[in-house]
């Protein structure tokens, strides 16, 4: 999973892209991506690396993965939210 980091980090249109694990379950990973627009995230996830992550992730995981899209509310400088 660490690399995808550099691969989606160097795509077009991507702000942030961290994976974090839990420290009290270390079987627990976040990934917290942020793109500037859907349609950035869409191509993101036709990228050949992201398939192949993506179809291993039943050997990968004990259960469904938990998928979210969230809109950003806030901003330390004022700016308006921009839907992902």
């Amino acid at each position: 999973m660490l690399s995808l980091v550099p691969l989606s980090r160097s795509e077009p249109g991507n702000v942030q892209y961290d994976i974090s694990q839990a420290i009290d379950d270390p079987d627990t990973w976040l990934v917290f991506e942020q793109w500037r627009s859907r349609g950035d995230f869409d191509f993101h996830m036709t990228t050949p690396y992201v398939a192949q992550f993506l179809a291993a992730v039943p050997d990968l995981c004990d259960g469904d993965p938990d998928l979210r899209g969230y809109t950003l509310r806030s901003r330390d400088t004022g700016e308006q939210s921009r839907p992902i």
